[in-house]
């Protein structure tokens, strides 16, 4: 049979594991929503589709082709062409500054840069040719589409953390007063 100080003892013991639990449980709840969000920000990259495009370039000349992409990822690659071909990728703004300056921002593909990713839409391509004789050129796009399919569990994270972080705040205050309760008594 227990006494009352066995029994406070084991009430204490009990009282404390109980509060270990339940401190464990909002550690856990902050961290698995935590794991959560950081799940919900990963986008799904998908390939849409691949276009080809080819042709010559005369001496000296410059292309215009219209390319409008309306996926926000494209990679466009400069399969063939030497070095006197450049390649500037332009979005909507771009264009209409070039249409009403004719002034093109450096290229993005050349002899010495093959590939570049676009994370914006593009418009137009324009292709250029220094050299003296006619150059062929081909220019490989892949579009990829972007998607945030996994954003839906951004929704019971956020009470997760923000459960956890209130109770783990508030439980640490309460620590700090009963502490200062505590100093209190052993002064008197």
């Amino acid at each position: 049979m227990l006494d009352d100080s066995s029994k406070r003892r084991w009430g204490l013991r009990s009282l404390r594991a109980n509060t270990l639990l339940v401190v464990g449980l909002a550690i856990a709840a902050v961290v698995g929503g935590t794991v959560l969000v950081a799940f919900a920000l990963i986008p799904d990259i998908e390939l849409i589709r691949t276009e080809t495009l080819q042709g010559n370039l005369n001496a000296s000349s410059q292309q215009n082709l219209s390319f409008p992409v309306d996926v926000g990822l494209t990679e466009l690659r400069l399969e063939v062409g030497n070095c006197t071909v450049f390649v500037t990728a332009l979005s909507e703004t771009q264009w209409s500054h070039y249409n009403a300056s004719g002034q093109l921002p450096n290229p993005q593909l050349s002899c010495s840069e093959r590939s570049a990713t676009f994370y914006y839409q593009l418009r137009a391509l324009i292709l250029q040719n220094d050299g003296l004789s006619a150059e062929a050129y081909q220019i490989l796009a892949r579009l990829y589409a972007v998607r945030s399919s996994r954003a839906l569990l951004a929704i019971p994270a956020f009470p997760l953390i923000l459960g956890g972080s209130t109770f783990l705040v508030l439980r640490l205050l309460q620590r700090g007063i009963d502490r200062i309760h505590e100093d209190r008594r052993t002064k008197k």
